[in-house]
């Protein structure tokens, strides 16, 4: 395992991970009436969706070797 691309999908797959964990714990907060801190969660879930998506185009897109 060399090379930017599987570098670059290990972080892609730990940012959709790491997404997917803010947004069980948000519904968690919501569950136990923390809204303030779920809408939080939700924000960080976002972010990292999107972290998640601007590194999978790279390993699209990124050449082979």
């Amino acid at each position: 395992m060399t090379g930017p691309r599987p570098a670059l999908r290990i972080c892609m797959n730990a940012s959709e991970t790491v997404s997917r964990w803010y947004g069980e714990y948000a519904l968690f907060l919501v569950r136990i009436g923390d809204t303030t801190r779920a809408e939080v969660c939700e924000e960080l879930r976002w972010f990292k969706v999107l972290h998640a998506q601007a590194l999978g185009a790279w390993v699209t897109n990124i050449k082979r070797r």
